[in-house]
């Protein structure tokens, strides 16, 4: 897997510890935005010693083959992070298939910019890493969420009951898969 995919408008990158102030801009700054949407994070998850280890970790799962997050920057302004993905869970084997989650910052709603980063990051996924199913899991009430995955060609496969906590309740996901 590469650790750098171009899109028309955007870089992705693994990053190192280089993009510490880049990615805790990113996080914090939209940590209310994503906070519906995701577990419930650590205290020290707005600390910058913390965002260091998390992009360590990030690079060894990485190198490691064990997963990956992109980070995708503006060509336009290369210190500005738009949006994630994380790779999670590739598998190999008779499976060839991985699990996707996906951020994109608040203020770069409605652009398309989950859209490009996203199929771009199919594509190679397919191409060059040879992966033939990406799955996705999404609360039912995020709706731009489910329409982005069936603009992209997922389906619906069904409900994962009690899927992830979220601010300390055990919340339903919609399952999504695209044969790639």
């Amino acid at each position: 897997m590469d650790f750098q995919i171009d899109t028309p408008r955007f870089t992705g990158r693994v990053v190192n510890e280089e993009y510490t102030a880049a990615v805790y801009d990113f996080l914090c700054g939209n940590k209310d935005f994503f906070a519906p949407y995701e577990a419930t994070p650590p205290e020290a998850y707005t600390s910058r010693d913390f965002i260091a280890a998390m992009i360590r970790a990030e690079y060894k799962q990485a190198v490691t083959g064990l997963g990956a997050r992109y980070y995708f920057f503006s060509k336009q302004s290369s210190e500005t992070i738009v949006a994630s993905v994380h790779i999670i869970h590739p598998y190999a084997g008779p499976f060839l298939s991985c699990e996707l989650g996906y951020k994109v910052g608040q203020s770069f709603l409605r652009d398309g910019v989950a859209t490009e980063c996203l199929s771009s990051l199919l594509a190679e996924m397919r191409d060059k890493d040879h992966l033939h199913r990406a799955m996705a899991y999404v609360r039912p009430d995020n709706l731009p969420s489910r329409f982005l995955l069936q603009k992209l060609g997922f389906f619906e496969v069904g409900t994962v009951r009690d899927y992830a906590q979220i601010d300390g309740v055990w919340q339903d996901h919609l399952l999504y898969e695209k044969i790639l």
